[in-house]
């Protein structure tokens, strides 16, 4: 959601008493660490990202009417966007589930769309970081030996052609790939396949529902699962612009 955006809002609550700063968020350094000691010691861990996407699931009759909704967001009805269609209360409520089940939210500070969605859900995480810390972490070659050292299972409609990409540039070989997953019903088969392919972290990117599957594979199945985000597209991008490289 973009700031001009803000006076056009018709909030159905004036709460706004969580604020989110830029000061208090974790490095990328020390996302990349927690990462990596909770991989090598098996550790549960939960990375969830709350992007323009997430913050219109989230708002769905809590903060933002659907007439508002309806009539102001782009993609309202569609998949296309964050893998799910408005009006859908069931993701909203699985979605405030994971914010508050995750270990780390990646969350845009100074941004009042956020301090409102959180002062309304009344939950501040103990750690955040930035939304897009996920396209950052290929930069530090810390989190790319990790990914040649103990290489990750891939979730996402561009999974198999991320586990390719990582096969070439890294001569990696992924612990699994799974692609099926458009939706929140296919979040159960999402789930099935994962704990049962033998791996310790994952990669996931696919949209709101990677916010849902992150958390529940570190909680209830003692994984590492990170939410990637447009993770995996910034990499696969061939566009002469494209900025994003693996840092080998």
């Amino acid at each position: 959601m973009e700031m001009e955006y803000y006076k056009n809002y018709k909030w159905l609550t004036h709460k706004c008493h969580i604020r989110f700063n830029l000061t208090e968020q974790i490095s990328n350094n020390k996302l990349i660490n927690l990462i990596i000691e909770s991989v090598n010691n098996q550790i549960p861990f939960s990375l969830v990202r709350i992007g323009d996407g997430e913050e219109a699931i989230l708002s769905q009759d809590i903060l933002l009417s659907h007439e508002w909704l309806r009539n102001n967001i782009g993609w309202y009805g569609s998949k296309t966007y964050c893998g799910v269609a408005m009006p859908d209360h069931a993701t909203r409520d699985k979605l405030i589930q994971s914010i508050k089940d995750a270990n780390v939210v990646g969350v845009f500070a100074h941004d009042e769309f956020i301090d409102r969605i959180f002062s309304v859900i009344n939950y501040k995480p103990l750690m955040h970081c930035h939304a897009f810390a996920n396209v950052f972490l290929c930069f530090e070659k810390s989190f790319v030996d990790l990914i040649r050292e103990n290489p990750p299972l891939l979730v996402g409609m561009k999974a198999q052609l991320f586990a390719d990409f990582l096969k070439r540039e890294l001569n990696v070989n992924v612990k699994g790939v799974y692609t099926n997953i458009t939706g929140l019903n296919d979040i159960p088969n999402t789930i099935e396949y994962m704990k049962n392919t033998k791996h310790d972290w994952s990669l996931v990117s696919a949209g709101v529902n990677a916010c849902i599957i992150a958390p529940i594979m570190a909680k209830t199945y003692g994984k590492v699962c990170i939410d990637y985000g447009q993770g995996m597209d910034t990499l696969l991008r061939t566009d002469e612009e494209n900025t994003y490289k693996l840092n080998k």
